[in-house]
């Protein structure tokens, strides 16, 4: 069956769980038949699944830090203490009454239907007594507090008959409702009480919001109504994120912004400015693997293929009115909302994941008009210069303040559902005390008196500090090539860049004598400089190569590393270099910027070569520890699903500047590293190459996944690395270099965290600033840490650590300074990093086996950060 939704429910759009709550009231169906009977059978509540045991939080660590008073965007909610008692539960399902037989054996096969949360929610409140109880619907279940429902409302056995609705908004469509009893919880029902109660805040926050009439998102809230221009094609719209937490202090509600950036052309019309309307390449650049707005009922979507064999006049059946196009049923259903006005245009077809009536996954496609969708996302203008969508931190508080008090019912709406079930929040930040790590000191050149760089804490930089500063490791470079187009220009400009690099070496600590110019034919082909590096000869062993390029054309950039990342050049570390970026340091002037630019070259290439620019003085670990960082990345330049490719770094030296790095392909829409037990032991074996024997332990910075996730990471990742540890230390028993036991910290990390503090004084904390109570988790091991600054009127992100794993003995404070410090380490910054050097590492390295496609298995460079 054909339509706007394949398969579908109905005769209009279905999307993910997330997204139906934004779906219009309006229903399908239609005709009588006969009334069906309850099943009979009493629904019994579902046995709870054994969770993975998690880490729990240690003894608060009384550890003599400065305090901080901040402020945090968490609002404390006030409710009964026994929300969850005395609570009913019942499971809901919808069937529709034409497709019901009178079979009683077969009267439910097919009809079950899952309705739009909006339109199930209005239907259910047909039902008499259900809207003036003190209740809240979730789409499949109605809870109930201090009241049961009528005895006629409730399928107790096959002779009950179920009540039989129309349709919200729908006269045409009738529903026959079953409702059933399936559990009933009291004061003693304890084991899942705080999971059950979080469900229940969330409903009713979600119930508190409705009244604004917001535009959900995935699970993001806009407002349509406070659109703004960015630029003469783009156009901004804002939004809230919100969840219940239970905390340390209790419950409360967390309110973070969001933002939606779109094009304010509808993709049409943008076809129509690039003269490309028959164009199908250039549809499929334009769209395709890309999301997309509609104006109708501002859903959003990701388009997988354009269909120019379909036009808004191609029909599809439609459940209620039979085959009608789809111009007839934009127009029945949302009126002058969906103008069509071009009927040859091709549609737009997207698929999304969902679970049907009974939880299994179904793939839907989705037939969207491209006169009705705007395309979202930001420009590479905007994208380079995120300074136009920050806000400062004072802004922030009060829109999120201003935002909190708008959903809070008056206290004479007694109907309201939160002031039944007794909800109320306080519309003010929360006041917090966070403890303040000390500035840690950078050491440069390797000498027993050498001076050590003290960077201000405010910005928690020392690019400034690290001019002429000698490194910690250099390494020499006696043979390189450098290649550049052969025109006059940039011949002059490559024989400028590398006088500008030889001066700077020498004051940095190592030379560069021994370059061999090679020109490049001039081409606009991204494939010319690839060439020329392919003429090289192993025999000559070169040691670096250093390619000049005229823009920075993304195919030329990828072709170069793929060439590099390649045998036989898998040995040759490979440092890009943009014209145009030259030009505005004006490299050529003695009184240019050119020298910081050039400064930033040289430390890639000696990080590349295996060295080291500087270090952290007394970094926390008394003993030898590998760190090992998890990140990933996938190619969106596809079409369709991708495999994801997974960068794993692991520290080999007791300075963290030498890594073995690995990247392995993933399985589209694998959130689980599958064999990461052998990328474990490939690295603990590198450890032991470099280091004389293995670690003593392991810290595990890996990139955060949602909460859904985090028993299958447990049982996935944590358990096998265990089991790895146990192997290595077994099957090498009689090693003396050997410990008994390698023991390991497992750490989820989330850079975008919906966290935010401020100070007294509405300003951004300093970096090194960590709260680890209060506002964090009751029981789980968990803290934040404000590792790095934010650009000026903007507000600074914490980054998020969940301790899953912990057998370390270290103190939280042990902890926090240690991956403190390793935020210190990453070599492509002159500063502090929201995440720890390892993971930044990881990402990197997945991002340039993703772009160049080829997964990373090298025998050399494995040692060498030459992604950096």
């Amino acid at each position: 069956m054909q339509g706007p939704s394949t398969p579908m429910t109905g005769g209009h759009h279905k999307r993910s769980r997330e997204s139906e709550e934004n779906e219009r009231g309006g229903g399908d169906g239609g005709g009588g038949g006969g009334g069906p009977s309850g099943t009979g059978e009493q629904a019994s509540t579902k046995r709870a699944r054994i969770r993975p045991p998690r880490a729990t939080r240690p003894a608060y660590d009384q550890h003599q830090l400065a305090g901080s008073p901040l402020f945090a965007n968490f609002f404390v909610a006030h409710h009964p203490e026994q929300l969850w008692a005395d609570v009913t539960q019942y499971d809901v399902k919808f069937f529709e009454a034409a497709k019901v037989s009178t079979d009683p054996e077969t009267w439910a096969k097919g009809a079950e239907v899952e309705l739009p949360w909006r339109q199930a929610q209005a239907t259910l409140n047909k039902l008499p007594t259900v809207a003036s109880l003190t209740c809240i619907f979730d789409h499949k279940s109605l809870f109930v507090k201090g009241e049961t429902l009528p005895n006629e409302l409730i399928a107790h056995g096959p002779d009950t008959p179920l009540p039989r609705i129309k349709a919200h908004n729908c006269p045409d469509a009738e529903y026959f409702i079953q409702i059933r009893v399936a559990s009933v919880k009291d004061a003693s029902q304890r084991d899942q009480s705080q999971e059950f109660q979080r469900m229940l805040f969330n409903l009713l926050v979600r119930k508190m919001i409705g009244a604004l009439k917001l535009a959900r998102m995935g699970r993001d809230l806009y407002d349509f109504n406070t659109v703004s221009s960015l630029s003469a094609t783009h156009a901004m719209v804002s939004g809230y994120k919100t969840s219940m937490k239970h905390l340390q202090c209790g419950t409360a509600l967390n309110v973070d912004l969001c933002l939606k950036i779109y094009c304010k052309d509808n993709v049409l019309k943008a076809m129509e400015r690039s003269h490309a309307l028959k164009n199908q390449q250039a549809w499929d650049d334009y769209v395709v693997n890309h999301s997309v707005i509609t104006c109708y009922n501002h859903a959003i979507y990701r388009v997988v293929k354009v269909a120019f064999d379909e036009s808004p006049r191609s029909k599809f059946e439609h459940k209620v009115h039979g085959a009608i196009t789809y111009i007839d049923y934009y127009t029945m259903t949302y009126n002058d909302k969906a103008p069509i006005k071009d009927s040859q245009q091709p549609l737009l077809i997207a698929e999304q994941t969902r679970r049907n009536a009974t939880g299994e996954k179904v793939t839907m496609q989705v037939r969207l008009v491209p006169e009705l969708c705007f395309l979202a996302g930001a420009p590479d203008e905007i994208r380079k210069n995120p300074q136009r969508l920050s806000k400062p931190p004072a802004e922030i508080r009060q829109r999120l303040e201003s935002f909190v008090k708008s959903i809070i019912p008056a206290p004479s709406d007694t109907m309201n559902q939160a002031t039944k079930w007794g909800l109320n929040l306080v519309p003010q930040f929360m006041k917090i005390e966070g403890k303040m790590l000390p500035p840690e000191d950078i050491i440069s050149y390797q000498k027993a008196k050498a001076p050590q760089i003290s960077y201000t804490r405010a910005n928690g930089a020392w690019n400034r500090l690290w001019q002429n500063s000698l490194m910690l490791a250099p390494k020499s470079v006696t043979k390189w090539h450098m290649y550049y187009q052969s025109s006059r220009q940039d011949e002059d400009f490559a024989k400028c860049l590398l006088r500008r690099m030889r001066e700077l070496a020498v004051s940095m600590g190592f030379d560069l004598p021994g370059c061999i110019p090679i020109p490049v034919p001039s081409s606009n082909s991204p494939y010319a400089f690839a060439a020329e590096i392919c003429k090289i000869n192993q025999a000559d062993q070169i040691e670096l190569i250093v390619c000049l390029l005229p823009s920075d054309l993304e195919a030329r950039y990828r072709e170069i590393k793929k060439t590099v990342m390649t045998a036989p050049f898998r040995m040759i570390p490979c440092q890009c270099v943009v014209r145009a970026k030259l030009e505005s340091k004006q490299l050529t002037s003695n009184e240019g910027k050119w020298k910081s630019y050039v400064s930033g070259i040289l430390q890639q290439i000696v990080v590349k070569l295996g060295g080291a620019p500087w270090g952290v003085r007394g970094i926390a670990p008394p003993k030898k520890v590998m760190v090992v960082g998890i990140s990933f990345s996938f190619d969106r330049s596809k079409v369709g699903r991708q495999k994801r490719m997974v960068g794993f770094v692991a520290s080999i030296d007791a300075t963290f500047s030498l890594y073995s790095n690995q990247c392995r392909a993933t399985d589209p829409g694998q959130e689980i590293v599958t064999n990461i037990a052998q990328l474990l032991t490939r690295a603990l074996n590198a450890f032991k190459e470099t280091s004389e024997s293995y670690p003593e332990g392991i810290v595990v910075y890996r990139e955060g996944v949602g909460e859904g996730m985090i028993d299958a990471i447990i049982e996935g990742e944590i358990n096998k690395m265990q089991t790895a540890l146990e192997a290595v230390t077994h099957s090498n028993v009689q090693d003396d270099t050997t410990p008994r036991s390698i023991w390991m910290s497992y750490i989820l990390v989330n850079k975008k965290a919906p966290a935010r503090f401020v100070t007294r004084s509405n300003g951004n904390p300093t970096p090194g600033t960590v709260i680890d109570h209060t506002c964090v988790s009751a029981t789980e091991y968990d803290f934040y840490l404000i590792s790095h600054a934010a650009n000026q009127n903007s507000m600074v992100g914490p980054t998020y650590y969940h301790v899953l794993r912990d057998s370390s003995n270290w103190k939280p404070s042990q902890l926090q300074r240690f991956t403190y410090q390793l935020c210190h380490l990453y070599y492509n910054w002159l500063g502090t990093t929201a995440m720890p050097a390892p993971l930044q590492y990881a990402y990197r390295l997945a991002v340039l086996c993703s772009t160049a496609q080829i997964p990373n298995d090298h025998e050399v460079l494995d040692k060498r950060l030459h992604f950096v």
